[in-house]
């Protein structure tokens, strides 16, 4: 497991944390909780319920919809953000391309961050409407 001092550094590099303070990286760093997955598997399907997002922190993922590949995600980026605001099923599949680790992130968690930063919030709704954009046919 990373040092809180690694997690924090893991998270300033992600956009939606990018302009946190050291102390609510920390925080949030608290309250990760660290996956694996092996090469191959699927960690989220389509429709499938779910809260938490994750934060990949090695490996790469592809990220589908309907068999077709919308993107491809590493380290540093994050999945799972959709779901873990609206509690909706997901709204895509994702496969694990390369062994992949990252760090899970629950709604309670998320709720804290948001409630003592709001420049977190600000990023994290741009980063959901860019996702829904991605996301959405014709747009």
């Amino acid at each position: 497991m990373a040092t809180d001092e690694q997690l924090v550094e893991m998270l300033r590099g992600v956009s939606i944390f990018s302009r946190c303070s050291d102390f609510d990286l920390s925080m949030i760093s608290r309250r990760l909780e660290q996956r694996t997955f092996p090469e191959g598997t699927w960690i989220f399907r389509e429709g499938d319920a779910g809260e938490t997002m994750l934060l990949l922190t090695g490996g790469t993922v592809d990220v589908q919809r309907n068999g077709a590949s919308l993107r491809t995600l590493g380290p540093g980026d994050c999945m799972g953000e959709l779901a873990a605001f609206s509690r909706a099923p997901r709204s895509a599949d994702v496969l694990a391309t390369s062994p992949v680790t990252a760090m899970e992130l629950s709604p309670g968690a998320i709720r804290l961050v948001i409630g003592t930063n709001p420049s977190v919030a600000e990023e994290m709704i741009a980063a959901l409407a860019n996702r829904v954009r991605e996301l959405t046919p014709g747009d």
